[in-house]
């Protein structure tokens, strides 16, 4: 129920970055630091398109 909420409320970029912050979040504590840096430096070049990098982000943190 908060989940549906927040994303009536909130706009569909502020979701995303949350869920971006997040999933940085999960890769840097899953991950060896070398590892995330790689992605992490895409999802920066990346931001500007904003689902494209929550995508990046997913699937980086997916590797393990």
């Amino acid at each position: 129920m908060q989940v549906l909420q927040a994303l009536k409320a909130l706009q569909v970029l502020q979701v995303l970055q949350a869920l971006q912050a997040f999933q940085v979040l999960q890769a840097l504590q899953t991950l060896q630091p070398l590892q995330v840096l790689q992605p992490l430096q895409v999802f920066q070049g990346c931001r500007h398109h904003g689902e494209g990098a929550g995508l990046i982000i997913i699937n980086a943190s997916g590797r393990k």
